[in-house]
């Protein structure tokens, strides 16, 4: 048969092409370079070398994060202190070290900066420990930081609202006390609300988180206690107790002219009493013909009345120092009935 045409073999050679002819299941036809690189991957030699290629790298990547044994040491100065002879010991930084270092290279400790705390593998060949990982709480993923977030955010919005009240704030033996007195006053009080107590104070002086009970240095003047209580969110919530010193009042019975304290202090068939103003309604017992007294304060003032049985009577009022069992001494009025009483005598001084 006659040859015809330009045979391929007569052709310049190509330092690349476009596409080829092949033949597949008895037919004859171009083939795309793309093509043939598509399906020479996909199967045979090739595919088999980036395959191989491949999973080499990924248990290469497994065996540097492996390792065996583990030293747990507190920081990184004492990790540095263990040197294994085994190659792919495994380290342990505690989170506590929170420092940095260069992480380990071929020349040393000279790579970039990283944790102190974290996961590290002993590389025998080059005397150094590599970094590797973070702790499990140092690495926390963002999911997880996160979620901690919002844990804080809600633990915050739960304290605001939960209240510290203070219920009660008592002195034991009340408030009242007779000028002259030295008294240490013991403060006792109560709290509500499910708010933590993170300050206490009375008249700023510190007091214990968990204490309900306070006692103070005696007194002798009138005073007001103040208990502050602070809560987790810096609230303050306060309560006040006062107590007061007052002068006594006497009232009684002589057979003779009272003229100083020693007179007043005996005087008989009467009382005494702290007060705080002279309006007062009372009785005396005589025995037999006596004068009735009745000593106040000058600070009181002069009274306007002075009654017996019902009826305005007369009485004389003289200024007098008297000085009480409890040792204060004040400037008094003392005021008698101009008649001598036999019995039971009502007085009501206003």
């Amino acid at each position: 048969m006659a040859e015809n045409g330009v045979r391929t073999v007569d052709f310049d050679p190509l330092a690349a092409v476009d596409e080829l002819l092949g033949n597949r299941d008895g037919s004859v036809g171009r083939v795309p370079v793309g093509s043939l690189a598509t399906q020479l991957a996909g199967g045979g030699v090739v595919a088999s070398v980036a395959t191989t290629n491949a999973l080499g790298d990924r248990i290469e990547t497994l065996e540097d994060g492996q390792t065996s044994g583990l030293y747990s040491a507190e920081s990184w100065t004492q990790l540095l202190s263990y040197t294994p002879d085994t190659n792919g010991v495994g380290g342990f930084v505690h989170d506590d070290d929170t420092g940095q270092h260069n992480q380990a290279s071929l020349s040393g400790y000279v790579g970039a900066l990283v944790d102190n705390a974290g996961r590290y593998r002993w590389n025998l060949s080059l005397g150094l420990w590599v970094r590797i990982g973070s702790n499990r709480l140092s690495g926390l993923d963002d999911e997880e930081a996160a979620r901690i977030a919002a844990d804080d955010a809600l633990s915050a919005r739960i304290a605001a609202l939960e209240t510290i009240e203070i219920d009660s704030l008592t002195i034991a033996g009340g408030t009242i006390y007779e000028l002259g007195q030295s008294v240490a006053m013991t403060l006792n009080w109560s709290l509500s609300g499910a708010g933590a107590v993170t300050d206490q104070k009375i008249n700023g002086a510190d007091v214990a988180n968990g204490a309900r009970s306070w006692t103070s240095a005696a007194i002798t003047n009138d005073t007001t206690f103040t208990l502050t209580v602070t809560d987790a969110s810096a609230r303050n919530v306060s309560r006040s107790v006062s107590v007061d010193f007052r002068n006594r009042v006497y009232w009684g019975a002589s057979d003779a002219l009272v003229t100083n304290s020693a007179g007043v202090l005996a005087l008989e068939g009467g009382g005494s009493a702290v007060a705080a103003s002279r309006a007062r309604s009372f009785t005396v017992t005589t025995d037999g013909e006596q004068y009735v007294y009745y000593a106040i304060p000058t600070t009181f003032g002069q009274p306007s009345d002075v009654i017996a049985y019902g009826f305005p009577t007369d009485a004389t009022i003289t200024t007098i120092s008297l000085t009480s069992a409890a040792g204060h001494t004040e400037s008094y009025y003392l005021i008698r009935l101009d008649q001598k009483q036999n019995g039971t005598v009502p007085v009501e001084v206003n």
